[in-house]
Protein backbone atom coordinates (compact mmCIF):
# COMPACT_ATOMS: atom_id res chain seq x y z
CA UNK A 1 0.00 0.00 0.00
CA UNK A 2 1.09 3.16 -1.22
CA UNK A 3 1.52 6.11 1.84
CA UNK A 4 2.09 9.61 1.68
CA UNK A 5 3.59 12.14 4.28
CA UNK A 6 2.59 15.56 4.71
CA UNK A 7 4.30 18.43 6.35
CA UNK A 8 1.54 20.57 8.09
CA UNK A 9 0.59 23.06 6.11
CA UNK A 10 1.17 25.93 8.55
CA UNK A 11 4.62 24.98 7.61
CA UNK A 12 4.52 25.05 3.91
CA UNK A 13 6.56 28.16 4.09
CA UNK A 14 9.33 27.01 5.93
CA UNK A 15 9.76 24.08 4.02
CA UNK A 16 9.95 26.39 0.89
CA UNK A 17 12.56 28.44 3.10
CA UNK A 18 14.49 25.50 3.49
CA UNK A 19 14.15 23.62 0.25
CA UNK A 20 14.18 26.21 -2.02
CA UNK A 21 15.48 29.64 -0.99
CA UNK A 22 19.53 29.78 -1.58
CA UNK A 23 21.93 30.55 0.83
CA UNK A 24 23.59 33.78 0.02
CA UNK A 25 27.25 32.19 0.03
CA UNK A 26 26.90 28.61 -1.27
CA UNK A 27 23.96 29.66 -3.54
CA UNK A 28 21.96 25.87 -2.32
CA UNK A 29 19.29 25.80 -0.55
CA UNK A 30 19.73 24.40 2.91
CA UNK A 31 17.76 20.64 1.93
CA UNK A 32 18.27 19.73 -1.16
CA UNK A 33 14.60 18.43 -1.21
CA UNK A 34 11.69 18.19 1.05
CA UNK A 35 12.19 14.58 2.30
CA UNK A 36 15.81 15.41 3.48
CA UNK A 37 14.12 18.22 5.68
CA UNK A 38 11.09 16.05 6.71
CA UNK A 39 14.04 12.81 8.13
CA UNK A 40 15.97 15.61 9.92
CA UNK A 41 12.87 17.52 11.64
CA UNK A 42 11.74 13.74 12.59
CA UNK A 43 15.21 13.33 14.03
CA UNK A 44 14.60 16.77 15.69
CA UNK A 45 11.36 15.72 16.87
CA UNK A 46 12.15 12.86 18.14
CA UNK A 47 15.52 14.44 19.92
CA UNK A 48 13.36 16.73 21.81
CA UNK A 49 10.36 14.45 22.65
CA UNK A 50 9.06 11.35 23.51
CA UNK A 51 5.11 11.78 22.79
CA UNK A 52 3.53 12.20 19.87
CA UNK A 53 -0.19 11.01 21.01
CA UNK A 54 -1.83 14.46 21.03
CA UNK A 55 -0.39 15.55 17.48
CA UNK A 56 -2.55 16.03 14.32
CA UNK A 57 -1.15 17.08 11.28
CA UNK A 58 -2.90 19.76 8.85
CA UNK A 59 -1.96 17.95 5.94
CA UNK A 60 -0.46 20.63 2.87
CA UNK A 61 -0.86 20.32 -0.49
CA UNK A 62 2.53 18.66 -1.04
CA UNK A 63 2.77 15.32 -0.06
CA UNK A 64 6.32 12.72 0.32
CA UNK A 65 4.99 9.75 -1.35
CA UNK A 66 6.45 6.47 0.81
CA UNK A 67 8.24 5.28 -2.10
CA UNK A 68 10.43 8.17 -2.14
CA UNK A 69 12.25 7.54 1.64
CA UNK A 70 11.89 3.60 0.61
CA UNK A 71 14.03 4.01 -2.97
CA UNK A 72 16.46 5.88 -0.68
CA UNK A 73 17.12 3.04 2.28
CA UNK A 74 15.35 5.69 4.07
CA UNK A 75 11.99 3.95 5.30
CA UNK A 76 14.01 2.41 8.67
CA UNK A 77 13.92 5.41 10.29
CA UNK A 78 9.90 5.68 10.41
CA UNK A 79 9.68 2.10 11.23
CA UNK A 80 11.94 2.76 14.27
CA UNK A 81 10.33 6.02 15.17
CA UNK A 82 7.14 3.81 15.69
CA UNK A 83 8.17 1.14 17.20
CA UNK A 84 9.97 3.80 20.16
CA UNK A 85 6.48 5.41 20.06
CA UNK A 86 4.40 1.83 20.37
CA UNK A 87 7.05 0.01 22.80
CA UNK A 88 5.71 -2.92 20.80
CA UNK A 89 7.32 -4.87 17.79
CA UNK A 90 3.71 -5.29 16.69
CA UNK A 91 4.02 -2.54 14.84
CA UNK A 92 6.50 -3.76 12.25
CA UNK A 93 3.83 -6.48 11.35
CA UNK A 94 3.74 -6.60 7.42
CA UNK A 95 -0.21 -5.29 7.22
CA UNK A 96 -1.57 -2.06 5.38
CA UNK A 97 -2.49 -0.67 8.66
CA UNK A 98 0.67 -1.05 10.61
CA UNK A 99 2.59 0.54 7.31
CA UNK A 100 0.34 3.80 7.38
CA UNK A 101 0.28 4.00 11.15
CA UNK A 102 4.26 3.96 10.93
CA UNK A 103 4.49 6.59 8.84
CA UNK A 104 1.85 9.02 10.74
CA UNK A 105 4.74 8.27 13.33
CA UNK A 106 7.47 9.48 11.33
CA UNK A 107 4.97 12.67 9.93
CA UNK A 108 4.43 13.45 14.07
CA UNK A 109 7.87 13.42 14.84
CA UNK A 110 8.78 15.71 11.79
CA UNK A 111 6.11 17.67 13.21
CA UNK A 112 7.46 18.48 16.64
CA UNK A 113 11.03 19.02 14.76
CA UNK A 114 9.56 21.45 12.62
CA UNK A 115 8.05 23.25 15.53
CA UNK A 116 11.44 23.26 17.45
CA UNK A 117 12.96 24.20 13.90
CA UNK A 118 11.03 27.05 14.07
CA UNK A 119 11.75 28.38 17.16
CA UNK A 120 15.59 28.02 16.20
CA UNK A 121 15.03 30.46 13.45
CA UNK A 122 12.13 32.89 14.98
CA UNK A 123 15.11 33.47 18.17
CA UNK A 124 17.89 34.59 15.02
CA UNK A 125 15.72 35.93 12.36
CA UNK A 126 18.94 38.29 11.17
CA UNK A 127 21.38 34.79 10.39
CA UNK A 128 20.79 32.17 7.77
CA UNK A 129 19.51 29.29 8.58
CA UNK A 130 21.98 26.99 7.47
CA UNK A 131 24.49 28.53 9.94
CA UNK A 132 21.58 28.40 12.74
CA UNK A 133 21.62 24.35 12.11
CA UNK A 134 25.36 24.70 11.90
CA UNK A 135 25.60 26.15 15.88
CA UNK A 136 22.53 23.86 16.96
CA UNK A 137 24.24 20.36 15.75
CA UNK A 138 27.86 21.62 17.57
CA UNK A 139 25.48 22.60 20.63
CA UNK A 140 23.84 19.31 21.09
CA UNK A 141 27.01 17.66 19.98
CA UNK A 142 28.94 19.20 22.86
CA UNK A 143 26.09 18.55 25.40
CA UNK A 144 26.46 14.66 24.41
CA UNK A 145 30.03 14.78 24.64
CA UNK A 146 29.86 16.31 28.18
CA UNK A 147 27.00 13.65 29.31
CA UNK A 148 28.87 10.77 27.64
CA UNK A 149 32.06 11.99 29.87
CA UNK A 150 29.93 12.72 33.12
CA UNK A 151 28.26 8.73 32.26
CA UNK A 152 31.81 7.43 31.79
CA UNK A 153 33.06 9.06 35.36
CA UNK A 154 30.28 7.58 36.95
CA UNK A 155 30.89 4.37 35.80
CA UNK A 156 34.35 4.01 36.38
CA UNK A 157 34.14 5.21 40.08
CA UNK A 158 31.29 2.42 40.28
CA UNK A 159 33.52 -0.15 38.92
CA UNK A 160 36.34 1.20 41.56
CA UNK A 161 34.13 0.90 44.43
CA UNK A 162 32.93 -2.44 43.53
CA UNK A 163 36.76 -3.98 43.07
CA UNK A 164 37.78 -6.69 45.37
CA UNK A 165 40.67 -5.38 47.78
CA UNK A 166 43.24 -7.98 48.31
CA UNK A 167 45.49 -6.14 50.03
CA UNK A 168 44.65 -5.91 53.50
Amino acid sequence: MATTVFFDKKFAHFVKTLCEDKNERTNKSVFANNYDLMIFAAMVGKHFNNDVSDIKIESSSKGIPDRIFKNNNFQGIAYLLALEAEKSANILKDNDDNEKERWKYFEKYAHLGCEEISTWLADRPQDEPLDIFVDKMKELAATNIELEKNESASNSNESNNNDINFRS
